[in-house]
């Protein structure tokens, strides 16, 4: 079975997409699956401020979703979710709010920080260690100790000496930078250890953890 999300609710399909049913109503921005079980499914829906605060979780494959338990420190903001299959029975939700995660499926969840200094427009975890955490919008940050801290991994600026080789060399930095990811990363995923950032510019990989980066297109 596979699930459609939009603005007018949420849609499964079981015949290969021919057809589609809406399971739910509201204003769905991302769905994501349980890494070893594809009965449970995760999701927020963002039709209003009260919904903002709680996972959507079906573990029926789709078939209806429940609200579980209230994530009041969110503070209506809207959120990404990771998993991982490191930790499969994780859910990972990061919003301005700041990072949460949960360790029962997704039942309830705990605030790890709530000062993370970016925007969560791409938010993955490790596939393989879950303690490594990567986000952001503009530029990209990594943490390596659970979501405890973040350390600034990318710099969408060529001309920033702090992140590329040579100053003011655009060309030379745009070329041989471990550092250029191009602005407002709006997807990432990991992928058998490797990071990707899907940026409104370039898609871009890290095979190393989030600390290097290569331009992909």
């Amino acid at each position: 079975a596979s699930d459609v999300y939009k603005r007018q609710g949420l849609y499964r399909s079981d015949d290969d997409l021919v057809t589609y049913s809406k399971v739910a109503e509201g204003n769905y921005f991302q769905i994501i699956f349980h890494p070893t079980n594809s009965q449970i499914i995760y999701t927020q829906n963002r039709a209003s401020n009260t919904t903002k605060n709680y996972l959507s979780k079906s573990t029926n494959g789709g078939l209806n979703f429940v609200q579980t338990t209230e994530i009041t420190a969110n503070n209506s903001n809207e959120a990404k979710l990771a998993v991982t299959p490191a930790e499969p029975n994780s859910v990972f939700w990061g919003s301005s709010a700041g990072l949460f995660k949960s360790t029962n499926l997704g039942e309830s969840f705990s605030l790890i920080n709530n000062n993370l200094g970016t925007g969560v427009g791409g938010f993955s975890v490790h596939t393989t260690n879950a303690s490594n955490i990567l986000l952001g919008y503009v530029d990209l940050f990594n943490s390596t100790d659970a979501g405890a801290s973040f350390t600034q991994r990318t710099r969408w600026s060529l001309g920033d000496a702090n992140f590329h080789p040579t100053q003011n060399d655009f060309q030379y930095n745009y070329e041989n930078s471990t550092a250029y990811v191009h602005a407002d990363t709006n997807l990432s995923s990991c992928v058998n250890g490797v990071f990707y950032a899907m940026t409104d510019g370039m898609l871009a990989k890290s095979e190393d953890g989030g600390e290097n980066w290569t331009n992909l297109m």
